[in-house]
């Protein structure tokens, strides 16, 4: 329970820049695999201006696990990175930017798996693929950086105050 009400606590102590560029890459990140979800939906032919690849990678076998979109669940999470980021931004909720960054080594793995079958199996390039990786990436070290250098920082202040309340208890 001691745990919940750390998680529920507010907070201070992360800078603003932090949570506003988790959202931003996670925006960026949500409209890219949501345009990738709509096009495989509707199978409409991606257009590929950089490299040429797209469609190789967006209609292969790998781009559905059991006949859902893998774009769809990289939509999917990103939208829980903004609405986790969001509820920080508005409520200063520590356990919903810390639950954000908990999940950043998900959409790392799935998108270090996804660039090695591109690259590696099919040989192609995706453009938006490559997007949502770089994505991916950016918010796995922004989240290492929010666990290392202040979520531990804010528990150490907690457990410090906590020891001197108790301290003072002690003395009164």
């Amino acid at each position: 329970m001691n745990n919940l009400q750390n998680l529920l606590q507010k907070t201070n102590n992360v800078p603003k820049w932090l949570p506003i560029l988790f959202l931003c890459v996670a925006l960026f990140g949500f409209a890219d695999a949501s345009y990738l979800t709509i096009t495989h939906i509707n199978n409409v032919t991606l257009p590929c201006y950089i490299v040429e690849g797209c469609d190789t990678v967006t209609t292969s076998k790998y781009s559905e696990i059991f006949g859902i979109p893998v774009s769809l669940l990289g939509a999917l999470y990103y939208l829980s990175i903004i609405v986790l980021t969001t509820l920080f931004l508005d409520k200063k909720y520590i356990g919903a930017i810390y639950i954000a960054s908990l999940l950043t080594p998900l959409g790392l793995v799935a998108s270090s798996y996804f660039m090695i079958v591109m690259f590696g199996i099919l040989k192609a390039l995706c453009i938006y693929c490559i997007g949502s990786a770089i994505s991916s990436t950016i918010l796995f070290i922004l989240g290492i950086l929010y666990i290392t250098r202040f979520h531990n920082n804010n528990a150490y202040e907690q457990k410090k105050e906590g020891g001197q309340e108790k301290t003072q208890k002690e003395k009164g």
